[in-house]
């Protein structure tokens, strides 16, 4: 397998997309007037891009605490978000003294594209984001003796991190899986049109006619779950819509291989967390996973559904909890004076 030249920027402020080419990387996103303060960019937040050989730029962000970090904490996030969904998580974290990253996905939120459409979900191989993955890890974060690092990935982002523990866990001390996507459910016929798609170079082509990206209703400024779409509202570069039949190839393809590796030899703790209101057929996914891991428990978060960090404040607390206790757990305890 060959191994990624990366080449990495780590800034304040980039230029954004100036338009000339709509696959390009996006960077400086303006903040909705609309959003309360908790869900505004953390203090001392900068950006950087993961560039690997013959892929898109896939953006990621950072901020730490203002004293000595504790532990590192990886975010990876869910299909069509983007890295400032995830602020307010960001401030929870960096008040426990973590050094929090977000990483997003290929061809998603201010990441470089595959396609000249910025809305459409489309991805060559879920391969390109393990390997992102890696490359922020060893490249990156680097992790440090004494400051664990936890990758915590969020739906798509959840079956990202499945795949990179099956390859190596090197550098990570734990992972958490937040109601990983581990089952793609598809329309009748749509395993012949994506076939089809790929053979003819259509795999941007959407299963349905009226998939873009869409204006939310107008809502509370205190909503969490209207964050994502007033970001998207306010930077038409983030904005996403649902995926092409190519990305539905590209999942079906990663779920059936991580179905069938082996992953007994994977040597650190993993949390799966599940969303209650889930689908059957989705939790006993999940469920599988976890027992195919030498070192996996289940914590399950009541009256939750599967956006667990954009939950109401109950269930997403528990999460939250779930994470930090997990995290904490891998810190190491200061010797008795």
């Amino acid at each position: 397998m060959r191994r990624p030249l990366l080449a990495v920027a780590l800034v304040s402020t980039l230029a954004a997309c100036d338009g000339r080419d709509a696959r390009a990387p996006f960077i400086d996103s303006r903040p909705p007037a609309s959003l309360a303060p908790r869900f505004w960019t953390p203090p001392g937040w900068a950006w950087g891009l993961i560039e690997t050989s013959g892929r898109p730029a896939v953006r990621y962000g950072v901020a730490g605490p203002a004293a000595a970090p504790r532990a590192h904490i990886l975010l990876l996030t869910g299909y069509g978000e983007s890295a400032e969904a995830y602020f307010e998580t960001v401030r929870d974290l960096t008040a426990r003294r973590y050094v929090v990253w977000v990483l997003e996905r290929a061809g998603q939120g201010g990441s470089g594209r595959y396609a000249g459409r910025r809305d459409l979900g489309a991805v060559a191989s879920l391969d390109d984001d393990a390997a992102a993955a890696r490359a922020m890890i060893d490249e990156v974060i680097r992790p440090r003796p004494g400051q664990p690092l936890v990758m915590v990935g969020q739906g798509l982002g959840g079956t990202v991190a499945a795949m990179t523990l099956g390859r190596s866990t090197r550098g990570v001390d734990g992972a958490v899986l937040s109601a990983p996507l581990l089952r793609l459910d598809r329309p009748p016929g749509l395993d012949g049109k994506i076939a089809w798609a790929r053979r003819l170079g259509l795999s941007g082509l959407r299963p349905s006619r009226d998939g873009g990206w869409k204006r939310a209703a107008r809502s509370d400024p205190e909503d969490r779950a209207g964050v994502q779409n007033a970001w998207q509202t306010a930077n038409p570069d983030l904005r996403m819509g649902s995926p092409g039949l190519g990305w539905y190839g590209a999942v079906g393809d990663a779920l059936s291989d991580l179905e069938r590796r082996p992953v007994g030899d994977v040597a650190i703790p993993v949390l799966t967390l599940e969303a209650a209101r889930e689908a059957e057929a989705d939790l006993k996914a999940q469920d599988k996973l976890c027992g195919r891991l030498p070192d996996c428990r289940v914590e399950k978060i009541p009256d939750a559904g599967a956006g667990l960090p954009f939950e109401a404040d109950g269930p997403r607390g528990v999460w939250l909890a779930a994470i930090v206790a997990f995290t904490e757990a891998k810190i190491p305890k200061s010797p008795a004076p």
